[in-house]
């Protein structure tokens, strides 16, 4: 799980774009500027795109670039940070297919429900699964979100919470056969928020939670 939210360059969009380009938001400076020189040297980013990649990954723009940036209203900056995403997912998963996973939507903000829309329309064009995940109560994606991608196909499925057995087995084969912590999970999970287990293909998560709220919530349960 990657959180974000809590610090600069921590948002949704730079997120899966950094786990797209195989950084998370802890890797230090020089990791993020060596997946930035192999984007760019290998294609999956094109050069053109530099000084939307630099913005993804929260890199200072040099002095080349610096200019065209400062150019740039936020509007543009945003626009551009979201097409290029699409573009390193297209490209991506035509070399192995992804699965982009976002988490607690009922915590989202706007910025961030535009920005899931553009990226849902970017998932339809290329073989790649988006997963959203949300409380029923407080649940965003309501018509006119959905009006805003009208043109991809969206499957809901209501989870139910498993059978207190069941939820205790799984915590435990997941925690190490930790049957205290295992026990403490399956105690503090919400009716809305089940267990779920993971699939096979390459995974990119990320939770719409921000830490800042994390001291002010009860925290929801363990997710796998």
């Amino acid at each position: 799980m990657l959180d974000f939210g809590g610090g600069a360059g921590r948002d949704a969009i730079r997120a899966l774009a950094r786990s797209l380009l195989g950084v998370d938001v802890t890797s230090d400076a020089e990791a993020v500027r060596a997946a930035a020189a192999q984007a760019l040297s290998s294609g999956v980013v094109a050069s053109d795109d530099a000084v939307f990649l630099n913005d993804l990954l929260n890199l200072p723009q040099p002095t080349d670039l610096r200019h065209i940036y400062e150019a740039m209203d936020a509007g543009t900056r945003s626009r551009g940070q979201l097409d290029l995403v699409a573009r390193i997912l297209d490209r991506q998963s035509r070399q192995r297919p992804r699965v982009l996973v976002v988490e607690d939507l009922h915590w989202a903000d706007r910025l961030v429900l535009m920005q899931l829309a553009r990226l849902t329309t970017a998932v339809a064009q290329c073989p790649a699964l988006l997963i959203m995940t949300s409380r029923i109560e407080g649940d965003p994606l309501d018509e006119t979100w959905r009006a805003q991608v009208s043109g991809a196909s969206l499957t809901t499925i209501d989870l139910g919470p498993l059978p207190r057995d069941d939820a205790r087995a799984l915590a435990e084969a997941l925690i190490a056969a930790n049957t205290a912590f295992a026990e403490g999970c399956v105690g503090q999970r919400q009716p809305a928020l089940p267990f779920y287990r993971p699939g096979q293909a390459d995974r990119s998560a990320v939770s719409c939670r921000s830490p800042a709220l994390r001291n002010q919530q009860r925290p929801p349960p363990a997710s796998f």
